[in-house]
């Protein structure tokens, strides 16, 4: 995966589960590849960006303990001459010894049950940690729970996209047209807070042992009922 931050930095991060023959010639090759295509034909040299190439590993390609292995251009007596290339190795197999950001991600990337992410959410701060974990959990929920989690986001997604459609078509039309837009955006808040009603009910009802009655809420009467009960209404 290829990313360009703000400042122009190029990095590329690659998830491994296997080593390659040639892995080191392989990741100078191809760091040194992205390096000159950064600068197009007849540009200056201070146009070249700084590189990165982080390589996330399970299986170990240097001894030592470290797990997280950094490489740049520098003299034999360790001065740094540049710092437009860098090469990182995360091993992803050996035991932990700290306990800052980078520790936390490859906690993540290890865990393999529902309950280690639990310990990941309650012991990290991270919002980049946190979000991943909302993802991998949405994914790994059973079929009705996920799709209460998408109709959710669904909704969301819904009234941004025709509140976006009612403010730019209200404009197109100019101030004679103000009356309908308002009727519209009403109408469309009343739709998405519908649907946002009905997917917090289906998240309390298959927590509460109710999943099995999820088919009866297409009767409307039942459904009022269950708002009510669960003080959505």
């Amino acid at each position: 995966m290829l990313v360009t931050l703000d400042n122009g930095t190029r990095i590329d991060i690659e998830l491994q589960v296997h080593i390659q023959k040639a892995w080191l010639k392989r990741k100078v090759f191809y760091l040194a590849q992205m390096y000159t295509e950064g600068l197009k034909i007849g540009q200056d040299y201070e146009r070249l960006q700084k590189c990165i190439s982080i390589s996330i590993v399970d299986f170990t390609l240097f001894e030592g303990e470290k797990y997280h292995w950094k490489y740049g251009l520098r003299e034999e007596q360790g001065e740094g001459i540049i710092d437009l290339l860098e090469i990182h190795v995360i091993e992803l197999n050996k035991e932990l010894t700290g306990s800052g950001a980078l520790e936390e991600w490859i906690k993540l990337f290890r865990a393999d049950t529902m309950e280690e992410l639990g310990m990941l959410k309650a012991q990290t701060a991270n919002v980049g940690i946190l979000d991943a974990i909302e993802v991998v959990r949405r994914m790994n929920l059973g079929k009705k729970l996920r799709w209460t989690y998408e109709a959710r986001l669904k909704a969301k997604r819904d009234r941004k996209a025709e509140d976006d459609y009612v403010r730019d078509e209200g404009r197109a039309e100019g101030r004679a047209e103000g009356r309908i837009e308002g009727q519209m955006e009403g109408l469309v808040q009343g739709r998405a807070e519908g649907q946002e009603q009905l997917a917090q009910l289906i998240v309390r009802m298959s927590e509460n042992g109710e999943a099995g009655q999820l088919e009866r809420l297409s009767d409307a009467k039942f459904r009022n009922k269950m708002l009510q009960k669960y003080g959505l209404r």
